[in-house]
C-alpha cells in the first residue's frame, strides 16, 4: 500500500469516536498538508484557528511532525526526527491506514476509548 500514498494530501477532517460511539468533530477551522514521498519521507501539518486538545496536557494550534516512514501491514509508522511536540521526537507516531480512491485516513492507537481519524483528500 505504500506507493499508493505517494504523494500530496490535504487535510478534510478529524473526528472523535467516543466509547459511547459518539462522535465530536476536532479541529473544524483546521487546515493542512501531509507529504508522503517516494523515498520513504513524511511530512504533515496541521494548523487550527482555535487550540485544539492532543492529549490531557496538549493543547495546540499547530501540529507537525517529520521523518523516515514505513509500512507495518497496514499501518504507517513514522520515525519522528522532528515535530512541534518536542517529546515525539525520538518516537515512531503509528497511524492506522484506509485508503478509499483519493481518499486516504489516518487513524492513531485508540487512547482511552477514544479513536480519532483524520481524513485527507489527494493534492491536485
Amino acid at each position: 500500500m505504500g506507493n499508493k500514498l505517494v504523494g500530496t494530501w490535504r487535510y478534510e477532517s478529524w473526528t472523535a469516536h467516543g466509547p459511547t460511539g459518539a462522535v465530536a468533530t476536532v479541529g473544524e477551522l483546521a487546515t493542512g498538508l501531509l507529504i508522503i514521498t517516494a523515498d520513504g519521507w513524511l511530512s504533515v501539518h496541521l494548523m487550527n484557528g482555535e487550540s485544539v486538545h492532543i492529549t490531557p496536557d496538549l493543547n495546540v494550534r499547530y501540529l507537525g511532525y517529520a521523518g523516515p516512514y514505513r509500512m507495518a501491514g497496514d499501518r504507517l509508522v513514522t520515525a519522528v526526527e522532528i515535530s512541534s511536540v518536542p517529546t515525539w521526537v525520538g518516537t515512531e507516531q503509528v497511524r492506522d491506514v484506509e485508503l478509499t480512491g483519493d481518499v486516504l485516513m489516518l487513524a492513531p492507537p485508540v487512547a482511552s476509548g477514544v479513536r480519532h481519524e483524520l481524513r485527507w483528500r489527494r493534492a491536485g
